[in-house]
């Protein structure tokens, strides 16, 4: 591009800057270091790009203790920082030289570093990434952080990584970690346009990948310290919960009044017809007909026949169908 085309000419300290580069390299910066003490940048309210021209890591809460009161959020592209979360889900620790940060604020406020000591250090991380080959997050110039509690097979899982995913592109990782018995992650979400979001979690005691059954919709630059419940199952567990055989169960109690609970297992899928009959052979109710995937199921049946009128004290029978078996069961109604 012509060089009277190009507007950014000189690199401010207090600023933060995107630099989009073809490969993986090292930014090495010269100039005069910067005093820090000497240095105030005035934020607006909502959202900044600050720079971090200090000359060595510093403690988040030390580093911003200046504008503490007035943060929201601060975040890089794969931490962050929210003074109304519980502490364990910060991922953002510390401020590290030659950094930038998204930082927002309640309302216009100057920041000031405190002067820690130490010589000047290149920031080699230009992406942080979780060692997981097959999740590479997307980099984009905008993001959402989403704060979530996990739960795979109605368990915590002791070690992992939580992927976020938009239209199957990953968007972020979070490292999953226990706390009080439950697992919890933190997720900067990078994109630009609103979209559906969904999780994948990679536990890795199991070595394995589980799709998470929530989705919630990502909005750029969104903020918020809501937590998340996100819930998932493995294959193996899945299959743990299908009933090893079909059939209906004695309803309970029995004798009943005013209803009885009728109870049935599916081993495979099936239609199923289940219904109550009287000792002449005659319906008095179908409780349900319908397609049903292989679990168990339980309906109620309130002693009410087909044109939902109570009916009279005595024997009825239970039928209970399926593609491949058929079973009935007597109940007693007392009145």
């Amino acid at each position: 591009m012509p060089d009277f085309l190009n507007t950014l000419t000189n690199i401010e300290p207090e600023s933060g800057y995107w630099v989009k580069v073809s490969e993986d390299t090292t930014l090495n910066v010269d100039g005069t270091l910067v005093d820090c003490s000497n240095l105030s940048i005035p934020l607006k309210s909502g959202w900044n790009l600050v720079g971090y021209p200090c000359q060595k890591e510093n403690d988040i809460k030390i580093a911003l203790n200046s504008i503490i009161s007035e943060i929201v959020e601060v975040k890089d592209l794969a931490k962050s920082f929210n003074p109304s979360v519980p502490d364990f889900l910060n991922t953002l620790n510390k401020l590290v030289p030659g950094s930038g940060y998204w930082m927002k604020v309640k309302n216009g406020v100057t920041l000031t570093y405190p002067t820690p000591s130490g010589l000047a250090k290149s920031n080699n991380n230009v992406v942080e990434t979780i060692k997981y080959d097959k999740w590479k997050p997307e980099i984009y110039t905008n993001s959402m952080v989403v704060y979530t509690q996990i739960e795979i097979n109605g368990a915590q899982v002791t070690s992992g990584l939580l992927g976020a995913f938009i239209d199957g592109e990953c968007r972020g990782i979070g490292t999953i970690v226990n706390n009080d018995g439950s697992s919890y992650a933190t997720i900067v979400v990078n994109g630009d346009k609103i979209g559906k979001l969904t999780f994948m979690v990679y536990d890795v005691t199991m070595e394995e990948e589980i799709v998470v059954d929530n989705q919630i919709e990502f909005t750029p630059g969104k903020t918020g310290s809501d937590i998340i419940l996100l819930k998932g199952n493995t294959i193996e567990y899945l299959e743990s919960l299908i009933p090893t055989t079909t059939k209906l169960y004695y309803a309970y109690p029995n004798p009943f009044n005013p209803s009885t609970e009728i109870k049935f297992d599916l081993h495979k899928a099936s239609k199923v017809n289940l219904s109550v009959y009287n000792l002449k052979g005659e319906l008095v109710r179908t409780i349900t007909s319908d397609y049903f995937a292989p679990g168990s199921y339980n309906y109620r049946w309130n002693g009410n026949n087909s044109h939902n009128s109570k009916v009279s004290s005595g024997v009825y029978i239970i039928q209970f169908r399926t593609n491949e078996k058929s079973q009935s069961n007597k109940i007693i109604l007392l009145k």
